[in-house]
């Protein structure tokens, strides 16, 4: 669950610009209120959170905090057949099918890495009806990807905006900060938080009993042994990965034996690096790509040396200042002859990147199926169109292609 995450949020979850709860099998009210507590108490940013349980977030605020969650399964037409399958999108194909929910192997043959010795299973464990597959997976991914990319077309146009305003003035370049730094919205967010919380727990502390008017969190009422886990930021040290911060295990901070023994990992991963894409989960000719898509490009690789040289100095980073070196002569050389003003590069590939997604929104309007304004549970089809809202009773906004 997130529990144990949550209670050292600021070194266990790391600066976020997005977080998203999803831990329903095993967590429910006071952890998931405190888990959105800590979102907005830990690091330095404020994240936008997607949780579709937003409790008094909202009021704690006042109305400041970035929330909502994603729609559900109920965008998604179902698979009847084979030949009906053939009409629909590949991501959305027997989205409902129980024989197609999962395609996750163990083992990939490989030419760079001998196949382990030890006898690989067939699929991974707990491949069980309750458990979401890859399917809802890439759904959940796409809509995620979506709410950024709409969020990027936005930035670019405050930026585009901000550079008309100011061009009268002399003062659109380079941009001002006003336009880009998001800074005070997180203090405004946080300040607001914590003079609600704040201000609830000592109406709450000089009450006998909690009242309409001295109310308690869910947060408070969950943890009423320990109610400041719920209005300030906690640190801490785990074990469980993923972690922000890989020193902040409790290994690193285990007292040695008088022997001057401390436990430590021996086992090492059985290769390093990048995992090959299974033949059972490649895209098939013709159908959107998300990976190809992401690393498209028309700049060619960089002429950089990447071969590794060790280096026989004592000090414990010097393969790696080689190999920086070696890096830096290389590109050095390419560019020695280079007149032409790096910022005249920059300009051209940010304009790049405005009309690139512009054109991806442009193209993707045709995949959009028709939908009754874009209200929630309108048909529309994964990585084109999303529905983004609070809780019942509150706005619903919908995001599709224009």
């Amino acid at each position: 669950g997130t529990l144990q995450f949550a209670m050292a949020g600021t070194d266990m979850y790391g600066e976020a610009d997005l977080m998203e709860w999803d831990s329903a099998m095993t967590e429910g009210g006071p952890a998931v209120d405190l888990w959105n507590k800590q979102a907005i108490l830990s690091g330095e940013r404020v994240p936008v959170i997607l949780n579709p349980y937003p409790f008094k977030i909202m009021e704690e605020t006042n109305g400041t905090a970035m929330m909502g969650f994603l729609g559900g399964d109920q965008m998604i037409p179902d698979t009847t057949d084979d030949d009906q399958a053939k009409t629909l999108p590949y991501a959305v194909q027997w989205y409902n099918g129980k024989q197609e929910k999962y395609n996750g192997i163990c083992w990939e043959p490989r030419s760079d890495v001998d196949e382990p010795l030890t006898k690989q299973a067939e699929h991974p464990g707990s491949q069980v009806s309750w458990h979401p597959g890859f399917r809802y997976h890439h759904f959940q991914g796409r809509k995620v990807a979506l709410l950024v990319l709409k969020g990027l077309k936005e930035a670019l146009q405050v930026w585009e905006d901000g550079i008309d305003t100011d061009k009268n003035d002399n003062v659109s370049f380079p941009l001002p900060e006003q336009y880009w730094h998001v800074g005070t919205m997180y203090d405004t967010i946080r300040d607001n938080f914590k003079t609600n919380v704040n201000k609830a727990a000592a109406a709450t502390a000089a009450a006998t009993t909690a009242t309409a008017e001295t109310p308690v969190s869910s947060c408070e009422t969950g943890f009423h042994f320990l109610p400041r886990v719920c209005r300030v930021a906690m640190h801490g040290y785990g074990m469980w990965e993923p972690r922000a911060h890989d020193d902040y295990d409790l290994i690193n901070i285990i007292q040695a034996a008088p022997n001057g023994y401390t436990p430590a990992f021996t086992e090492r991963p059985y290769y390093s690096g990048f995992d090959v894409l299974p033949y059972s989960q490649a895209i098939p000719e013709g159908e959107v790509d998300v990976h190809a898509i992401a690393i498209a490009t028309t700049f060619p690789a960089p002429d950089l040396d990447h071969e590794w040289v060790d280096d026989d100095d004592d000090d414990d980073d010097g393969g790696q200042q080689t190999n920086g070196m070696m890096m830096k002569d290389v590109e050095t050389e390419d560019n020695e002859n280079d007149d032409e003003p790096r910022m005249e590069l920059a300009s051209t590939i940010f304009i790049l990147m405005v009309k690139s997604t512009r054109m991806f929104f442009q193209k993707s309007a045709s995949w959009v199926a028709a939908s009754a304004g874009g209200a929630a549970g309108s048909v529309l089809y994964p990585g084109w169109g999303t529905v983004l809202g609070t809780q019942a009773g509150e706005t619903v906004m919908g995001l599709w292609m224009e």
